[in-house]
């Protein structure tokens, strides 16, 4: 059976835990030398051993990086045990996120601020620090992490709606950007996901997902790895969201 991530290296950010996480093993299981981000050590080194060694080229790491830190990822990021420089990259997903589960009028600006920083420009800048190399080998594939609740409002979620919502349009624009110098760029628009985050929403929204949800499930991190490694390995695909959410948005 051949694998279709067989030499990649591929980075994820928000990658030990949830969605990220699950992707990433996925990836791995392809092939791929994994680099996992993320502000939490502890999760990061549970993590490290559920990635799969395939071929004997692969290595994986982790290193924590916060990407609300409003400055590009470098080289003097990379861990030492990482045998890879930002111009080997071929993959990045952007998956780090935060939830938001308060009313507009009850937040304050400073978390305002950062839910922004996290979601929003943390995937902007991660992207930026790639791009430039992938636009040299002519050759990259940005995944972008965003939510249904871009395109279908629900209360106390405006905020957060806004981050995603503007992943779109910066994946799509980007898309066309690079699309001349073969860097494909496109999102993974996800339903509410049977994740800690997922799990942790208010009740009265996991309700109402569940309410409109023709398949009347959760979205499982297996389901959205799938997705994702699609997302990699379709060579034709570019500045399009991809939506799994079990029909929420229908």
């Amino acid at each position: 059976m051949s694998l279709k991530l067989l030499g990649k290296k591929c980075i994820v950010t928000g990658g030990s835990r949830g969605i990220g996480l699950e992707i990433a093993k996925r990836f791995s299981s392809e092939g791929a030398s994994l680099l996992l981000l993320s502000t939490n050590n502890d999760h990061l080194a549970a993590a490290l051993p559920q990635l799969s060694t395939v071929a004997p080229d692969q290595s994986h790491s982790v290193t924590q990086f916060d990407v609300s830190c409003g400055r590009n990822f470098t080289d003097s990021d990379l861990p030492e045990k990482w045998p890879h420089k930002i111009n080997d990259v071929d993959i990045v997903v952007n998956s780090a996120g935060i939830s938001q589960a308060a009313l507009l009028m009850k937040m304050k600006p400073e978390n305002i601020d950062h839910l922004l920083r996290v979601n929003l420009l943390g995937s902007i800048l991660m992207s930026q620090s790639f791009v430039r190399s992938m636009v040299r080998k002519r050759s990259g594939n940005i995944i972008n992490l965003t939510s249904v609740l871009g395109s279908r409002g629900v209360t106390g979620t405006s905020v957060y709606a806004a981050s995603k919502a503007g992943i779109v349009g910066f994946t799509k624009s980007l898309a066309v950007e690079l699309g001349s110098k073969n860097v494909r760029v496109n999102c993974l628009s996800l339903g509410l996901a049977n994740t800690d985050m997922g799990r942790a929403v208010a009740p009265a929204v996991k309700d109402y997902f569940m309410a409109n949800t023709p398949l009347g499930e959760l979205v499982s991190p297996e389901d959205a790895a799938e997705a994702a490694l699609f997302l990699a390995t379709n060579s034709k695909i570019t500045g399009t969201v991809l939506t799994v959410d079990g029909g929420f948005i229908s």
